[in-house]
């Protein structure tokens, strides 16, 4: 109840005041609002509701049958009251398998939507990532609007003593036009990813949201330890259970060759006023005994059938097993490349650094141009955007495998 009034409020917030979301609270909301993950539920449920219908196949009915003919030619007239139970006693397992097929069906559903919920909620852990990266971007061109903007400044002052050219004061002036067009650039991609996040949560594009940057919080899981072969997640559990199903269907056909014993119960009062006789609610018992003797060899075509299903399944198991294992190996590949990446990045930044210090110096002590002092810091400026990439998409990588090995 407390999660709900959570939500509640999260939801009530959001719409009326806008909100600074956490990644988890957009996971959250999320699996409350996105409406696949809503259409998932409603099939579970009617899959739940099928499977405990079914079992109710196993009670007998209770019926009711009036007659009543009118004769006009001879004035007579007659009725028949039967008040029965009915119920099967035997028909090959047809009814028991019927209801463990209604249940693996329910399993089914219920497992596909947790496969949707798993992969929206990657889907809004990546798009929530991928506005956190555009967001830090955007602040490294605001640094660098700054120091063009300082830049410009001074060098407006430098033209005036007539110790730069105008040459040199055009290109500074030329970068700080860049500076600002990629500003405005970055701001429209932080919408755009912002709008496709907000679609995932279920949100509207009027809905105000502000994300919280994940540096110092743990909102990641930690990375379990992959292993070399996947043997189980939700998707070979899956490809598993549908085996299970032709299989039981299957049982079902081979139930068509059993006989069906079913039982009646109850009672029967007849009136004739012809005869003038009437009898009272007598009670009544009997058995039937059912069996299909010939029916041109269809009963064997759809067992021939099914079990060609079952062979089907089991292709499709074990395709399911090999592809889930060949995605991980990608992702682990991907991932080691993206932390190799990280590291070098790492590195040639703290070069580009030291590199902007000692040009920047140069450069106050008139030992290389201006054009060179500017390149250098360009190429901080590139690196920096580039290990921030790197890092966020190590991140969603992890997410990626974490989401597969569920």
């Amino acid at each position: 109840m407390k999660r709900s009034y959570w939500f509640i409020y999260l939801l009530i917030s959001l719409n009326l005041f806008g909100k600074t979301i956490t990644l988890e609270e957009a996971v959250e909301l999320a699996s409350h609002q996105n409406l696949d993950i809503q259409e998932k539920v409603f099939e579970e449920k009617i899959q739940e509701k099928r499977a405990y219908s079914k079992k109710k196949d196993l009670l007998p009915k209770l019926s009711a049958t009036t007659t009543l003919e009118d004769s006009e030619g001879s004035g007579n007239k007659s009725s028949e009251t039967d008040l029965l139970f009915r119920g099967t006693l035997y028909n090959g397992g047809k009814i028991i398998n019927s209801i463990n097929l209604e249940e693996k069906r329910h399993e089914v559903s219920t497992l596909a939507k947790d496969i949707d919920k798993k992969n929206i909620e990657f889907l809004i852990k990546k798009s929530y990532l991928e506005c956190l990266k555009a967001i830090d971007r955007r602040n490294i061109v605001l640094k660098s609007l700054e120091f063009y903007e300082k830049s410009y400044e001074k060098n407006k002052e430098l033209k005036e003593l007539n110790l730069i050219t105008r040459a040199d004061l055009l290109a500074v002036k030329s970068e700080l036009s860049k500076r600002r067009l990629d500003l405005i650039q970055a701001e429209n991609t932080i919408e755009s990813l912002k709008i496709s996040l907000k679609k995932l949560m279920g949100l509207t594009d009027e809905d105000t949201l502000e994300l919280v940057s994940i540096e110092g919080v743990n909102y990641l899981a930690e990375e379990p330890a992959a292993p070399e072969i996947l043997k189980e997640n939700m998707e070979i559990n899956l490809s598993n259970i549908e085996v299970e199903i032709a299989g039981l269907e299957k049982k079902i056909s081979l139930g068509n060759f059993a006989p069906e014993v079913t039982y009646h119960m109850g009672f029967n009062e007849t009136q004739d006023s012809f005869s003038d006789t009437y009898s009272d609610f007598q009670g009544i018992a009997s058995i039937s005994f059912k069996l299909d003797i010939f029916s041109w060899g269809q009963r064997i075509d759809e067992v021939t059938i099914a079990q060609m299903e079952v062979d089907r399944k089991k292709i499709s198991q074990k395709n399911s097993v090999d592809l889930q294992n060949e995605r991980l190996n990608l992702l682990k590949n991907d991932l080691n490349s993206l932390e190799e990446g990280v590291a070098q990045s790492k590195t040639a930044l703290e070069n580009f650094q030291e590199k902007f210090k000692y040009y920047e110096e140069s450069y106050v002590h008139k030992l290389i141009s201006l054009d060179e002092y500017l390149d250098s810091e360009q190429d901080l400026l590139d690196e920096r955007s580039r290990f921030i990439g790197l890092n966020y998409d190590y991140k969603i990588k992890k997410e990626e495998i974490l989401t597969l090995l569920k």
